[in-house]
């Protein structure tokens, strides 16, 4: 039986380190996310501090992607890669190798929490400690009825009593400009003081863009250190992908 929580706020289940940044805005218009670059090898850790720095392994890995004929943007943290495949091919099988393709987002959330814990539980062990197995994910894309992209889903799932489970929270733009972060706290303190101090009366794409792209700069900019370490928990480029433009 897999645990769905819907919640009005993501909180974790339990304490981690968090690194990068990602996140979405959505308004009546359509929707963005983004991510920043960096990637990090695997280090040995102790009572929840790093004994050795972790190597950097990429500054220009993007986190965003899209799947479904392009109706779904999305972006994610945490785990990149398990399994033989990174997290967008998992998504993707999951959501576009039916017999009926996978249009609305509530499907698609739908889809992803009942299928991704399995996924995650079945990893050996020897690739990723099960403690380990935590997946932050942001969808964009068109609720049922609506001609553009102005829903968000963000889904997280995380170990708890020996399984996986998933918290939900879905968010309209219909009637406001809405965002949500995952990562780093120091950076999505920071990125949340940009968005949340926009008083601009625009929800246009484009100007969202630009918004979202600015509030990532600035939380990078403001991150923590991974535990035990003096390394940015957060950096290098900034990708922003616009839900509805495959790109």
């Amino acid at each position: 039986m897999i645990g769905i929580r819907d919640r009005d706020h993501l909180t974790d289940l339990a304490e981690e380190v968090r690194v990068t940044i990602i996140g979405a805005i959505v308004s009546r218009d359509g929707g963005v996310v983004a991510s920043d670059g960096r990637v990090y090898g695997s280090a040995p850790m102790r009572d929840g501090a790093y004994t050795l720095p972790p190597v950097i392994e990429s500054d220009e890995h993007d986190k965003t992607f899209v799947c479904c004929a392009g109706r779904i943007n999305a972006t994610h943290s945490g785990l990149m890669r398990f399994s033989g495949k990174s997290v967008p091919e998992h998504v993707s099988e999951f959501l576009e190798s039916g017999a009926h393709p996978i249009r609305m987002i509530a499907e698609a959330a739908g889809e992803l929490a009942e299928k991704l814990p399995g996924r995650l539980e079945s990893i050996d062990d020897s690739e990723v400690s099960f403690e380990n197995r935590k997946l932050d994910l942001l969808l964009i894309g068109h609720a049922f009825g609506q001609s553009k992209p102005t829903k968000m889903v963000a889904l997280s799932f995380r170990p708890e009593g020996g399984r996986i489970a998933v918290v939900r929270k879905d968010v309209s733009g219909r009637k406001a400009n809405r965002f949500h972060l995952f990562g780093d706290d120091s950076a999505q303190a920071q990125a949340k003081r940009v968005l949340e101090s926009n008083d601009s009366p625009r929800r246009d794409v484009k100007f969202l863009c630009s918004l979202l792209e600015r509030a990532t700069r600035e939380g990078i900019a403001n991150c923590g250190v991974l535990p035990g370490t003096a390394v940015a928990s957060c950096g290098g480029k900034v990708f922003i992908r616009a839900a509805g433009t495959g790109g």
